[in-house]
């Protein structure tokens, strides 16, 4: 029998620049700021210092635009998995914004009760202003790490990207991730939401004659 090899349970990521982020980001930058002037205490969740907002589909309008732009990633991503989007629609589940002033960062978490989330890069200062960790899913894999002389795809236990405006990132929701402390003493600015199939549909209709 030939000896073959099967890489099994594979995890996605998806990145890619959005089009026309320039004029996207001041739009949403200002609609950001807006909000966390009216409410500076906002949301505690995983972060550690900075601001969080709480749902932002309460105040769809300023939002929306973001939601049109990355609308055909998110179907790819969709499609890749072999998800039937025709008949289940994906819906959008929450939807937030995190402002990472000097020194904040955000603590390893997953989004439970979601399918696949985001994180979009709207404001990101130059020097360290804190990678985005995302982390093996598997937690088998942490038992024993074995010293390697190369990293690949079936070794690799954590991947850091560095942010960039314009920056889309669309992951499993169930994928570990943490951000690492802003270095800079300007603000990084995301936005992220998390989406997910409901398992109900709109039946076709019959002809009952």
């Amino acid at each position: 029998m030939e000896f073959t090899r099967k890489d099994l349970y594979p995890t996605p990521m998806w990145t890619t620049k959005v089009k026309g982020y320039g004029i996207l980001n001041q739009k949403l930058e200002k609609y950001i700021y807006s909000l966390q002037k009216k409410d500076p205490i906002g949301k505690k969740a995983s972060s550690v210092g900075g601001w969080h907002s709480h749902d932002l589909r309460d105040n769809s309008g300023g939002i929306q635009p973001l939601l049109d732009a990355i609308a055909p990633y998110l179907t790819q991503a969709f499609i890749d998995l072999g998800c039937d989007i025709e008949n289940y629609h994906p819906e959008i589940n929450s939807i937030w914004s995190i402002i990472n002033s000097e020194n904040s960062y955000n603590t390893t978490h997953i989004h439970p009760e979601s399918y696949l989330s985001i994180g979009y890069y709207v404001k990101v200062p130059q020097g360290n202003c804190g990678d985005f960790v995302i982390e093996d899913p598997r937690p088998g894999t942490q038992f024993k790490i074995p010293p390697t002389k190369t990293q690949n795809h079936l070794n690799l236990r954590r991947v850091e990207l560095s942010p960039e405006e314009g920056l889309l990132v669309i992951f499993p929701s169930f994928v570990p991730h943490f951000v690492k402390p802003n270095r800079t003493k300007e603000d990084r600015i995301v936005i992220s939401a998390n989406f997910d199939i409901p398992f109900s549909h709109k039946l076709p209709q019959t002809n009952n004659g």
